[in-house]
């Protein structure tokens, strides 16, 4: 028997009610989502999810805390042992929580018990929706690699039935989608989700692209999107922050991690939770959980003065440049010919008048060298 195969007999049938999820959401409708396989070289073997139990209304606040009781097999994991370490969280002793389920614990309240339950966390690439029969996939820039969570118990069989049959389908290589379908939620009662093997894809198989399986494997790299023990490490409380919640007391972290922030940070906030809206770090963890800050709006101290400084006075404004004409599409006439310069009329010249002897005399002299005329 596989590792999954052994899983999937233990976990089937546990998840009883729905729970407030987290990541990827499938909506109202039919989901194309490509189910993504177990994280390489990990404790996850050949199972593409992993489960924790958690406890539910916890404390006063009711807040959801993970089940510390050491016959989990998730917290056997070195993986999960390695974040714990680094995160300085302390989970020896116990679940305290389970503890007070007993009846023979000293503070042990019936209408406080808070029994555990699994939570389902498992990878997927959302490619699109079916609309009317037809196919309309997403741009590629959504079609990346996504952690969803606390999945309700018929999405949850629907899913893992699918893969039970066809366990090839989460290869990167001959990948095929799968169909599911919300099928709405009805008040008082949880979603119903079916799931069905994609036809076209599951007959023709197909490789993801080099941008998809290079975003699979950054996902897959520690503390990367689809590391999913991750995923469930950084939820975990330690036992004296569970009893500080048992207690009633206000939370405050006792195993910050090692940048000071608390151990909660990034994976529980609460919009509603008072503890929640007096942590320092709420603007950043409420972004990271991708919930409303709790209290409100965060109100930013203004920053402080600064020194008075002499400034220039404002230049004036430069002259906006004029709009370059459009260029007609026909040749301009040339411009019209100037007109030319008046010329001065030159002087007449005086012309000499022969008198009467003069002219006597030339004919005298024509007639002695011709003759006289007839």
């Amino acid at each position: 028997m596989s590792v999954f195969a052994e899983r999937r007999a233990r976990s089937k049938g546990r998840m009883k009610t729905d729970r407030k999820g987290f990541g990827y959401k499938f909506q109202v409708g039919t989901s194309l989502v490509a189910l993504c396989q177990a994280q390489p070289e990990t404790s996850m073997a050949d199972a593409p999810y992993v489960e924790i139990d958690v406890h539910f209304g916890v404390g006063l606040e009711g807040k959801m805390t993970v089940c510390l009781n050491p016959d989990q097999e998730i917290l056997r994991w070195p993986e999960m042992k390695a974040y714990l370490k680094e995160r300085k969280v302390d989970i020896a002793g116990g679940c305290p929580v389970c503890d007070r389920n007993d009846p023979e614990h000293p503070k042990y309240d019936p209408e406080t018990v808070s029994p555990p339950g699994p939570r389902f966390v498992v990878g997927v690439i959302p490619f699109g929706e079916i609309v009317k029969g037809r196919r309309q996939m997403l741009p590629d820039a959504e079609q990346i690699p996504q952690a969803t969570g606390t999945l309700a118990p018929s999405l949850w069989d629907a899913l893992m039935t699918v893969f039970e049959k066809a366990p090839q389908i989460s290869d990167p290589d001959k990948t095929s989608l799968i169909e599911v379908t919300n099928n709405g939620k009805v008040e008082g009662s949880t979603p119903y989700y079916s799931a069905a093997i994609d036809i076209p894809t599951i007959s023709v198989p197909f490789r993801l692209s080099k941008p998809q399986r290079f975003a699979l494997r950054k996902a897959f790299e520690p503390k990367g999107e689809l590391d999913l023990i991750w995923n469930i490490a950084r939820q975990i409380k330690s036992r004296k922050d569970i009893e500080s919640i048992l207690g009633g007391k206000t939370f405050t972290a006792s195993d910050p991690t090692a940048d000071g922030k608390p151990s909660c940070f990034g994976c529980d906030c609460d919009p509603a939770d008072r503890e929640c809206g007096a942590c320092p770090h709420k603007v950043d963890c409420a972004k990271m959980c991708g919930v409303a800050v709790p209290g409100g709006s965060a109100t930013l101290e203004p920053p402080p003065p600064s020194p008075a400084i002499r400034r220039p006075s404002p230049r004036p404004p430069e002259p906006e440049p004029e709009e370059e004409q459009e260029v007609a599409e026909v040749e301009e006439a040339p411009p019209p010919p100037s007109k030319p310069k008046p010329v001065s009329k030159p002087k007449p010249v005086p012309v000499a008048v022969a008198s009467e002897d003069d002219v006597d005399a030339t004919f005298a002299a024509f007639e002695a060298q011709f003759g006289k005329k007839g």
